[in-house]
């Protein structure tokens, strides 16, 4: 997420949470840039929108980037295997598209993992 975003998330979370509200202008900027540097760099700025949601939906506690970033990296586990498929199965297709004389049973069973929905 840039610092826009993070101003964004910020302002939703101080919504549900009188505590994280920030004094002025340069307060709000400061505590953006100080989480900012605390949320991991891959995470999507939906799904820092959705955490925030969620959490408050969830928990009374002020929410913190350690919180967002806790369930981000979950989220990253669960769905590393369905990334790692997607890798295995584009490269399938482009030797597939490259091959010649693949045996017939090997493109059924392709075409049909291909044919899979996650």
């Amino acid at each position: 997420m840039n610092l826009q975003e993070v101003l964004v998330i910020l302002a939703m979370a101080s919504t549900f949470d009188a505590r994280l509200t920030a004094g002025d202008d340069e307060d709000k900027l400061n505590r953006a840039k100080a989480w900012n540097a605390a949320l991991d760099r891959d995470l999507t700025f939906e799904c820092g929108k959705e955490y925030v949601i969620g959490h408050y939906s969830d928990y009374k506690t002020s929410i913190m980037p350690a919180d967002i970033n806790l369930r981000w990296r979950q989220f990253k586990r669960q769905n590393k295997p369905i990334e790692e498929t997607k890798k295995i199965v584009r490269q399938i297709e482009a030797d597939r598209s490259n091959a010649t004389g693949m045996p017939d049973k090997i493109r059924e069973q392709l075409n049909d993992i291909l044919q899979r929905k996650p």
